[in-house]
């Protein structure tokens, strides 16, 4: 197994029982810094807690607008949550926090979001787009030679060797390997060296290197024992024992996987201890020491007991298996391959609840968070609210003052009556416009959802072009019409995406570059950056008022927006221009979602076919594992789960059922007179004759290098005997000719019927002694 190196941070740093008692008085941006730091500090170690603190530094720092500061905090949320294996989360934070950050000035966070971008691709599988991450945060950091900088680079290098791995192709995961190796050597990070180490060598080994791969493990051996790290040895030293392994020296790996389990036993590692156990139990088997390679079973099944592990107690079961069926217990290695299966479909059953369980909480996570962001929303209007009751108590305050000084200034009763009168009827405006102001704010809050949860909801480009038709251009005071144009990157042209006007100066397929800034943004005025008003007539005579906002990304203009509508001679205010500019945001989202759509159907027709190819290699997979190549019967083990099934359902129904055991009488005679291929020919007849005879429900199957079985459901002993004397007397008309002569062939059989009760192992056993007595 691959050890993958995490990358960490090279200088120490304070601990997180410092940062924590800093950040109980830290405030502001010191605050901040220290919820990133203790962000970054426990990402491995407590993604959970790791998430939170970052998520503390995003709100803070978006009410501080400190752009930075929540890019570092976006940053160490999508390192937290690729973690723990929530990819769309973390690519989500992560491309956000590539939107704030500038090249030129924050290399290193830019970098690392790439690197941990790279990382979220691999996951799902998207390996172009995984190295070409891993290569920009290379390219980032191309100019830098700091320790924290060549840190990054080591890990970029080391994720393009994983994703090299996952294609197949070990010389290139080697060579990135390698160049990591000797970034970690460059800064003197042990851990990173003897991670990268462990790593080339089983490149190496995979390779056939077997003498280079021990002395890059030999290397790695000596630096984890000078860091005291028994379980890295333990590591280590498995991989040396599948060296020893491969070259036959079974001593060697013996001694090895001991070394191993003495190692796991300093790390206080039951699971290792038990697993080297097993190791060991295997090697012993291998060398015909049974009785040793059983006690070292016994020692490894207490060590899983203990730990409760059903994992590891499956692995054992599957070596106890191996071991029965290597000493003739044949019955016992039934028996515990039996366990291994049903202990593999109970891991199977925990791992689907554990993943069920883990989406639905992502789901309830992501409801959560909606709800919050609701809830704030109200807030917000109850403030605004709140502001106008206040308004409205100051205002009968003055009110009662007012009718107190009437009562004591007589005399200036009118003047103070009519001065009354127009303070009050202001206030009341005041109240009134409030209340329209509020109702406008609410309207305006309930569009921009609707547009929102649209954009997000939408399964391809044509619905989001519709969600900002339906809800944008009502927002808009005297809008009619709403046009979008982006640049065709092929013809280097402008093509509409949302055409809804009339005018004749936008029809036509495809407008210049020039075009378009000579019409709209040079004949145009500017009234907001990117934002153009032109009145006038249009080429049919019509006048119409429209503006022009410009879609740029990176500085480059990618297309334009065009919202007109009757002439009104009115330019738009500050509150239409900024609706205007927030409008034009959600557009840009819609292109980003547009072009993560295509994205989307790409990389599912690239899923769809690995996964036709993977079903068609199970499918052929299947078949061997299942079928005997040279008689296409099924095999001995195939078989043996048929019996189990027919054996079961006779227990339930009791329909008896009845089994065919045929032996081919001297045929290892026949092999050595005639030749191995002949004696494959003679079963690959027997083979045809057998499927002749047999009924639909029949299962036939190859036993033996010389046996035929044959699996009869709902026969008697009677039936099971018509059968096999068909089989024989057609057997006898047969004409067997090899190399020119005449070959006589003849066979024995036993016959057994089920009883009830009765365990297959008897039923089996009755059979071998029905074949045996007819010798």
């Amino acid at each position: 197994m691959l050890l993958f190196i995490l990358w960490s941070q090279i200088a120490s740093g304070p601990t997180r029982a410092e940062l924590e008692e800093k950040l109980a008085v830290a405030r502001d941006t010191e605050r901040i810094e220290i919820l990133n730091q203790l962000a970054e500090l426990l990402v491995a170690s407590d993604p959970t807690k790791s998430l939170q603190y970052a998520e503390d530094a995003r709100t803070q720092s978006t009410e501080l607008r400190d752009p930075l500061l929540k890019a570092r905090a976006l940053k160490n949320m999508g390192m937290a949550n690729q973690v723990m294996g929530r990819y769309e989360e973390a690519q989500r934070s992560l491309e956000q926090a590539l939107l704030l950050l500038d090249p030129e000035t924050s290399p290193l966070i830019l970098a690392e979001c790439y690197t941990t971008l790279g990382l979220v691709a691999e996951n799902q599988a998207h390996y172009e787009q995984a190295l070409d991450y891993h290569q920009q945060a290379i390219q980032r950091l191309a100019k830098l030679e700091t320790p924290e900088s060549l840190a990054i680079q080591a890990k970029a290098f080391n994720g393009m060797g994983i994703v090299h791995y996952r294609l197949g192709n070990i010389q290139r995961t080697l060579d990135y390997f390698e160049k990591s190796l000797a970034v970690h050597r460059r800064i003197g990070n042990a851990k990173g060296i003897a991670g990268g180490l462990n790593n080339t060598g089983i490149m190496l080994k995979n390779l056939g290197k077997y003498d280079e791969a021990l002395r890059r493990y030999e290397e790695a051996l000596a630096i984890q024992h000078t860091q005291n790290n028994y379980k890295g040895m333990a590591d280590v030293l498995n991989n040396m024992a599948v060296l020893h392994w491969l070259k036959k020296d079974f001593a060697s790996c013996l001694a090895t996987h001991r070394r191993s389990f003495d190692m796991y036993e300093q790390a206080q590692d039951p699971y290792g201890m038990g697993l080297s156990l097993g190791n060991i139990a295997h090697i012993l088997g291998e060398m015909g020491r049974f009785s040793e390679a059983e006690q070292a079973l016994t020692q490894a099944f207490d060590k899983a007991d203990e730990i409760g592990s059903k994992e590891l107690k499956r692995n054992l079961t599957k070596s106890k298996a191996t071991l029965a069926e290597r000493r003739g217990r044949f019955q016992e290695a039934f028996l515990a391959q039996k366990r291994f299966s049903e202990l593999t479909e109970s891991l199977y059953q925990e791992n689907a609840k554990t993943s069920l369980a883990e989406m639905e909480a992502r789901f309830q996570s992501r409801e959560k968070e909606r709800e919050i962001e609701l809830l704030k929303q109200r807030e917000s209007l109850q403030a605004l609210q709140a502001q106008t009751k206040a308004a409205e108590i100051h205002y009968l305050q003055k009110q009662k003052n007012s009718s107190a000084q009437l009562r004591n200034l007589a005399f200036l009763a009118l003047a103070i009556i009519s001065l009354l009168l127009i303070v009050t009827w202001r206030r009341y405006r005041a109240h009134l416009l409030a209340n329209v102001e509020l109702g406008l704010k609410n309207r305006e809050l309930e569009a921009l959802d609707r547009i929102v949860r649209a954009i997000n909801h939408a399964q391809d480009q044509n619905l989001v072009w519709q969600a900002i038709q339906t809800h944008l251009i009502d927002q808009i005071e005297g809008i009619e019409h709403l046009d979008i144009w982006l640049l065709n990157p092929r013809n280097q042209q402008f093509e509409p995406v949302l055409l809804t006007s009339e005018s004749a100066v936008l029809r036509g397929n495809g407008l210049e570059a020039k075009q378009v800034e000579w019409r709209f943004f040079n004949k145009g005025k500017e009234i907001w950056p990117g934002v153009f008003w032109a009145s006038g007539p249009t080429d049919k005579g019509s006048a119409r008022d429209e503006i022009i906002l410009a879609i740029q990304f990176e500085n480059q203009m990618e297309g334009f927006m065009v919202l007109s509508g009757r002439r009104s001679g009115r330019e738009p205010d500050n509150t239409e221009i900024v609706r205007i500019e927030r409008f034009r945001e959600y557009v840009l989202s819609a292109l980003a979602r547009g072009k993560h759509l295509n994205q989307l159907q790409i990389q599912k027709a690239k899923s769809e076919e690995a996964l036709r190819n993977l079903q068609a290699a199970h499918q052929n997979l299947v078949q061997q594992t299942t079928q005997d190549v040279l008689t296409e019967l099924n095999h001995r083990s195939q078989m043996q789960n048929e019996i189990a099934k027919e054996h079961h359902r006779f227990q339930r129904h009791q329909r008896a059922f009845s089994l065919v055991l045929i032996n081919i009488n001297r045929f290892r005679n026949f092999n050595s007179e005639f030749g191995q291929s002949s004696g494959d020919q003679l079963l690959k007849q027997l083979a045809m004759l057998l499927k002749k005879n047999a009924r639909q429900s029949d299962s036939l199957a190859r036993w033996d290098a010389d046996e035929f079985m044959i699996l009869l459901p709902e026969t008697d002993f009677q039936g099971a005997n018509s059968i096999l004397a068909r089989f024989q007397a057609q057997l006898e008309q047969q004409d067997f000719h090899f190399q020119s002569q005449h070959v006589h062939i003849s066979v024995r059989a036993g016959i057994v019927e089920s009883r009830p009760q009765e365990p297959i192992e008897l039923l089996m056993d009755r059979l071998m002694m029905q074949l045996n007595n007819k010798k």
